[in-house]
């Protein structure tokens, strides 16, 4: 090995004579790396953007045969003509018309929906059918942490009250788009008459629903007129509350009574609803009010989760444990568990690589390889930041594939650089440039190799392209 003067004149070797320059580029690597990591959305599986609408349409009491040519063919002969569709899929069953639509990627989802809702309200259905329903299917829409609710002391009529206030305060967080609730059981009036007040006053039942009626209703009162404006008022319904109806009055004809005299007035679930209950290996089945937290489109999982965590513990606090919540599904943690198992084998990684290089070649080399490793990761964040490439288990597999092709790389250039100046024949500036120019066409190479192997993904389109497209942007 010889060296050739003029690779002291090169840029590379003025950007190995400054230090500072070096000191300046892993500062801002650092820097840029850790804000990505903190700024990249976590996710339990990868973002997919394309637009997918969903046309439902009932047309009761029709065949398969009838729903497709009154219904069905109708409606695909009008979306035929909305822009940017990919491909569109009907099914015809009883009663039933389902016309799936996929969009081209890179169309608004929102302008898809509303161009699909115009053709289809623009086509001239059977009387007998119902207006179609459009829907956007989005991908991203899903709970972020479902739990169960359950009282206690098994007060069925407390749990579903307790349940609408938690409801409320959980709709009010702004990171929170919606809250599903299922064995939200719905409560009505049951007023049951007393047979014995009916033979004491004789009175007729159809009283009574007038009365009820008048009580529940609101009535204009006419316009209060001024000298520089008008007030349009009325009378309010005078029943708020229960203790309200109880209290109506009643003409039995010979008297006035209250209605509780002569009926028994109480709130009660409606029959035949849905049901809810949980059960664990410490407790039995018990009813229950399942809760299903769903994220605004621009929020963090883990931040939805805790900001809903901890606006249900206060308002359990201010029940002394009355209720309980069970937790039946979590993706924020989820989500942790997998950041957990990625530093993990990323520790691993270094350590391992760490151990081999102090082995074979020194403990400088391992030093040098091992903080290599971690630069690069933080590079490939701010990549990930850039397009838009959230942390999911798509992109932690893309990153573990990656690691051994970083590794490899490393112990390359740690190993050619410990030759070269071990040989005693160049200094530490002269060996670099020698590595440089002797392993830069192979690496460079290597590299273009896998890269060219990974495009083929990155080109992908549909629902399968957009879901595996971190993995070549990744590695």
């Amino acid at each position: 090995l010889h060296f050739d003067k003029k690779l002291a004149a090169s840029i590379q070797a003025k950007y190995l004579a400054n230090p500072r320059l070096l000191v300046l580029l892993l500062i801002i690597i650092i820097t840029f790396g850790a804000f990505s990591y903190k700024s990249i959305p976590r996710r339990l599986n990868p973002e997919i953007k394309i637009p997918y609408v969903i046309v439902s349409t009932v047309l009761p009491g029709a065949n398969p045969a009838d729903v497709e040519s009154l219904v069905t063919d109708p409606l695909e002969d009008e979306i035929a003509g909305v822009a940017n569709i990919k491909t569109f899929t009907s099914t015809s069953r009883d009663s039933v018309s389902l016309i799936q639509i996929e969009f081209n990627t890179g169309t608004d989802a929102d302008k898809a929906a509303s161009d699909t809702k115009t053709a289809v309200d623009s086509v001239t259905l059977p009387a007998d059918a119902q207006k179609p329903n459009t829907t956007k299917v989005d991908f991203e829409q899903f709970p972020v942490w479902s739990f169960s609710l359950t009282s206690k002391s098994g007060d069925v009529a407390s749990l579903i009250t307790f349940s609408k206030t938690l409801r409320d305060r959980l709709e009010a967080i702004s990171t929170v788009d919606q809250v599903r609730i299922s064995g939200l059981e719905e409560q009505e009036i049951q007023i049951i008459l007393k047979p014995e007040a009916i033979s004491t006053y004789g009175f007729n039942p159809q009283t009574l629903i007038g009365a009820l009626s008048n009580a529940s209703k609101s009535f204009p009162a006419g316009t209060l007129k001024t000298d520089s404006s008008s007030f349009t008022l009325s009378i309010n319904p005078t029943i708020t509350n229960i203790d309200d109806i109880r209290n109506i009055k009643v003409n039995t004809g010979s008297s006035i009574v209250n209605l509780s005299d002569i009926a028994t007035v109480s709130k009660r679930s409606k029959p035949s609803q849905l049901q809810s209950f949980v059960a664990d290996h410490k407790n039995p089945a018990g009813q229950a009010v399942s809760f299903s937290i769903f994220k605004t489109e621009n929020a963090n999982i883990s931040a939805t989760a805790e900001d809903a965590k901890e606006v249900a513990g206060e308002v359990l606090d201010q029940y002394e444990g009355q209720f309980s919540i069970f937790t039946t599904s979590d993706v924020s943690k989820e989500i942790d568990d997998q950041f957990n198992e990625l530093i993990r084998d990323f520790l691993l990684t270094i350590a391992l690589v760490f151990i081999a290089l102090f082995v074979f070649l020194g403990i400088r080399q391992a030093v040098v390889a091992s903080i290599s490793i971690p630069l690069t990761f933080l590079i490939t964040f701010g990549i990930m930041n850039f397009f838009g490439v959230a942390l999911s288990f798509i992109s932690f597999f893309s990153l573990l594939l990656a690691l051994g092709l970083l590794v490899d790389d490393t112990i390359v250039v740690i190993s050619a650089m410990t030759a070269y100046y071990r040989s005693g024949k160049f200094t530490p500036q002269e060996a670099g440039l020698l590595v440089w120019r002797d392993f830069i066409i192979p690496i460079f190479t290597t590299t273009l190799t896998t890269v060219w192997a990974f495009i083929p993904l990155l080109l992908s389109g549909g629902i399968i392209g957009e879901f595996i497209k971190p993995i070549p942007i990744v590695v």
